[in-house]
């Protein structure tokens, strides 16, 4: 069974017991505003962040691209011993994840 939260009647009689109001302090601390070089770096992220967002269209498909040269590229040198084509690949899939990352961090005041 449920429990029953009984809430306190208000009082009809105004009575002079109550204590006055206290002014409440605020603890927080005042604002500040940031750093020039601070709102400099966050600008040229924000500006990269839409730049990204707004070409990721074309991003996405030299991606594919790429990514089937690379995989191509894999199959054909795979067994020569100087060319490492497998980091070669991934290398380039971790570009591209960290790509889509970026985009899925978006900067605090573009909400």
């Amino acid at each position: 069974m449920a429990q029953v939260i009984k809430f306190p009647k208000p009082r009809s009689d105004k009575s002079s017991d109550n204590p006055p109001p206290v002014a409440v302090t605020s603890t927080r601390m005042p604002y500040r505003r940031p750093s020039l070089p601070r709102r400099v770096r966050h600008g040229l992220w924000v500006g990269l962040w839409v730049l990204v967002v707004l070409t990721w269209p074309v991003w996405r498909w030299l991606a594919v691209f790429d990514l089937f040269i690379q995989s191509v590229r894999t199959m054909y040198y795979w067994h020569t011993p100087s060319m490492h084509p497998g980091l070669v690949l991934l290398m380039h899939v971790l570009a591209i994840a960290a790509l889509a990352a970026f985009l899925l961090c978006e900067p605090k005041d573009m909400k």
